[in-house]
């Protein structure tokens, strides 16, 4: 397909606005990585791993091919050098290429270890690779409403924790513990959020109020999970209830729950925790 005139007017007009350019590099520098995961993709373990997850459905670029014909990569090839990276990056966020596409484009492919950590373009790298994956889950969440047990399936959080609706909380706890720190379970605790966060703005939309949160087939580790993500995040306890299905539910049936017991037992630590870190400063 050729590419439109108009586009080679915009591809212009970008490398002599200074304006576009910075409005551009705001968006992509806007996304930051959260301090969880920034410090789960900087351990020794996961270093050049964790940034392999993302994966996308135009991830045909094994030999850096686009779909454009031979007079549009002479274009773009001619002002490739002049185009600031930060413009290519969200380029390449527009058309969803893959992880392994940009790390090859930064100069990045055949690093390893220190070399591929301390090279200029890592932090980019880095950046893009958590948009991109932030970009996907919101399709997934907002376009093709994917529940969150088919993403605990997929990444198969089960071989790891497999407690049930009657394991002591405790129980549950260490078993999350043991998990947590995989790159699927920081996957899955992302995607729920996002899923979380879209379920709560719905609420307050006054067109739709969701009332499936769950599969069916959903297990009672991954509910637990979820308990727990709800009391990280602050979730208000009406919200909790709802997700748990116990919005009428009288007080009783509410205090025999375990999940929400689970989400009060975690909030109750973390207030906890953060009261003594008040008194020591």
């Amino acid at each position: 397909m050729r590419l439109p005139y108009i586009l080679l007017v915009t591809v212009a007009a970008l490398l002599a606005s200074t304006s576009v350019y910075s409005a551009t590099a705001e968006i992509i520098q806007a996304s930051r990585l959260d301090n969880s995961v920034t410090a789960d993709r900087d351990t020794p373990s996961n270093k050049g791993r964790s940034l392999r997850l993302v994966r996308t459905s135009n991830d045909n670029d094994d030999a850096g091919e686009d779909s454009t014909d031979d007079e549009e990569r002479g274009f773009l090839s001619n002002i490739s050098d002049k185009i600031p990276l930060s413009i290519k990056t969200g380029w390449w966020l527009q058309r969803r290429k893959s992880a392994e596409y940009v790390k090859k484009k930064l100069g990045l492919g055949e690093l390893e270890g220190v070399a591929l950590t301390r090279h200029v373009n890592y932090r980019r790298f880095v950046k893009y690779v958590d948009k991109l994956e932030e970009n996907e889950i919101w399709t997934l969440v907002h376009k093709n409403s994917v529940s969150t047990t088919h993403i605990w399936d997929k990444v198969k959080l089960y071989r790891g924790a497999t407690a049930e609706k009657n394991t002591p909380l405790d129980d549950v706890a260490a078993q999350l513990k043991g998990v947590q720190g995989t790159e699927a379970f920081r996957y899955y605790r992302r995607y729920a959020i996002a899923f979380d966060d879209d379920m709560v703005s719905q609420f307050g939309s006054g067109y739709y109020r969701p009332t499936r949160f769950f599969d069916d087939n959903a297990t009672p580790i991954e509910k637990f999970a979820r308990a727990q993500f709800w009391a990280e995040k602050g979730r208000h306890k009406d919200h909790v209830k709802e997700f748990l299905g116990l919005r009428w539910a009288k007080p009783a049936q509410v205090d025999k729950d375990p999940y929400y017991q689970y989400y009060l037992k975690v909030a109750g630590e973390l207030e906890k925790n953060r009261a003594s870190t008040r008194k020591s400063t």
